[in-house]
């Protein structure tokens, strides 16, 4: 337990770091792709696939609201990264008073660029009330035939959460009573979990700069985990 403990943390983690990192890499190129940002207002509800693989279709989905008491036509568009120029796709949405619906645009390996990523610019244009509003979002692509982007994110999900939990939890059954460097070791570890974890879902929100800088506060605190670990084994 005190090899195996240590072994199957570090893979959650990484695997963690992976998902975070990846998501949070994939946002932050879609910023500096070469869209022109027109607005400072953010389009909330959209939302990318995580990841995707080169064989499958994915789906882009934004949420449009109607704020008003009176029918609303609200033009809405989607730049879609491609090998050559921007594809640009625009829908008219009609909506009722109060109304609330969602649109989807398709994207496939044709919209791969950069080698491994898609990007998207979804917004919408002004109808009173509401000013003219956009948001950004990256897909990490996968070259793995016979899976989907969905699937490889659950899996890893799956493996990373129950690698933290279990190596954590047979780690400390291991250094019992946790006194001195054991009890500092284990929070040490306890912390880096929490910072995987929050920048995991940080990035997953689409909130790239917070999950970006957990993801980094995790990195440098597995330096000091790592000598600590290696002075208790």
């Amino acid at each position: 337990m005190r090899v195996a403990g240590p072994v199957l943390f570090s893979v959650g983690i990484l695997l963690g770091m992976a998902l975070a990192g990846g998501a949070a890499w994939a946002d932050i190129e879609a910023r500096f792709y070469g869209f022109p940002e027109l607005s400072n207002e953010t389009l909330k509800g959209v939302q990318c696939p995580v990841l995707m693989t080169r064989h499958e279709t994915g789906t882009i989905r934004a949420v449009f609201t109607n704020p008003t008491n009176k029918p609303m036509n609200l033009l809405v568009r989607a730049d879609l990264s491609s090998r050559g120029p921007a594809i640009v796709q625009r829908a008219r949405l009609a909506l009722g008073p109060g109304e609330r619906q969602e649109y989807g645009w398709e994207v496939t390996a044709d919209n791969i660029d950069l080698g491994l990523f898609i990007f998207a610019r979804v917004a919408h244009n002004p109808a009173y009330p509401l000013r003219f509003r956009e948001a950004m979002c990256g897909i990490l692509v996968l070259n793995l035939p016979g899976l989907t982007g969905n699937q490889v994110f659950n899996i890893a999900f799956a493996v990373s959460l129950l690698g933290i939990l279990l190596g954590l939890a047979l780690w400390e059954s291991a250094h019992r009573p946790l006194q001195g460097r054991s009890r500092q070791t284990a929070l040490a570890m306890t912390a880096l979990a929490l910072l995987v974890l929050g920048g995991l879902l940080a990035s997953l929100m689409g909130a790239w700069l917070p999950g970006g800088l957990l993801v980094l506060l995790a990195i440098l605190l597995i330096s000091v985990i790592g000598y600590f670990v290696a002075t208790d084994w």
